[in-house]
């Protein structure tokens, strides 16, 4: 890892834009802040600058996250691993199989976002069953609902 001096410089925006760029294509930068360790200007100057809404340098770190992504699924695919197989696996299935191969799936609410379950206070007891009722007078000892 290279550190950059951090002495006090004068720095135009195209060149310390051309700077962010260097080091990340160089080092395969992820993230913006990532980005001090490598440049000899400090973040609030690149903030200042506007560099941060930069298109190419955003595209860069974009760049270095996807090469990289790509990199470790074709190790995933190519070097067999159960827990690289899954997590590749999960990245690639639909919907319907990740929620197959999920260990803990908590549905709060239908497939329209209604209540699965009345709330006990809104239960019509005209309604219950003797075996209901009682079921339902446990569970609300069991909660302290009256």
């Amino acid at each position: 890892m290279e550190l950059k001096d951090k002495g006090k410089r004068s720095y135009n925006k195209a060149a310390m834009k051309e700077l962010a760029l260097d080091a990340i294509k160089k080092y395969r930068l992820f993230f913006i802040d990532d980005l001090w360790a490598y440049v000899p200007y400090s973040r609030p100057l690149f903030y200042k600058k506007g560099l941060d809404k930069d298109d190419e340098i955003r595209d860069a770190i974009l760049n270095s996250k996807i090469t990289t992504k790509g990199e470790l699924r074709k190790k995933w695919r190519d070097n067999f691993n159960p827990t690289t197989s899954i997590a590749l696996y999960r990245l690639i299935c639909s919907d319907e199989e990740r929620d197959a191969l999920s260990y803990n799936k908590h549905e709060v609410t239908g497939p329209k976002g209604e209540a699965l379950f009345p709330k006990i206070g809104e239960i019509d007891i005209s309604k219950l069953t003797d075996e209901e009722k009682a079921v339902l007078l446990k569970v609300s000892r069991l909660t302290k609902i009256e």
